[in-house]
């Protein structure tokens, strides 16, 4: 291994730290600047970046011992929270797309959060029913409490669920 694990954990701190300051930075300047946040768009940016604070603070955390409540949380609010941001974007995207191709909107605020939230909720109860939060033992994510990879039909099973959801 080229770099040693305190190394890549520290590495992986710090940029996590940097990332929730950044994210925390936009929720800042929606604060001081209260105009902006009654654009739709914007609304949509600050659940984004609220969503990508709370799993780099969580993120931020290193490397939890494998098989510890620690580590099983940071997996749990990393995966809910990453997947929530990414159906956030997604709305966003969708939304773009409606005003381009219709010229008006396309959802309401309310339909998204029933779209973004329930779907990350789901994305992450799925690991849970299998157990399937904890540290990885794969040579790519070594140390990473996130999802754990073992070669067992039901995970060769949520793999490919996993797979098909991104």
């Amino acid at each position: 291994m080229l770099v040693s694990s305190g190394q890549l954990e520290l590495t992986y701190s710090i940029f996590a730290i940097f990332a929730a300051l950044c994210s925390a930075s936009i929720l800042l300047t929606a604060a001081m600047f209260p105009d902006m946040t009654k654009q739709l768009f914007m609304k949509m940016v600050m659940y984004i970046s609220l969503c990508t604070m709370v799993a780099n603070i969580m993120a931020a955390v290193g490397f939890p011992d494998g098989d510890t409540r620690m580590c099983t949380a940071q997996a749990i609010v990393v995966n809910l929270f990453f997947k929530a941001s990414w159906f956030w974007t997604t709305c966003l995207s969708l939304e773009i797309y409606y005003i381009f191709l219709y010229e008006k909107h396309g959802l309401s605020l309310k339909q998204m959060h029933m779209i973004c939230w329930p779907l990350a909720i789901f994305c992450t109860v799925i690991p849970l029913t299998t157990s399937s939060f904890g540290r990885s033992d794969d040579l790519f994510t070594e140390g990473w409490c996130f999802l754990r990879t073992k070669t067992s039909f039901q995970e060769i099973l949520w793999s490919l669920l996993r797979f098909i959801l991104h």
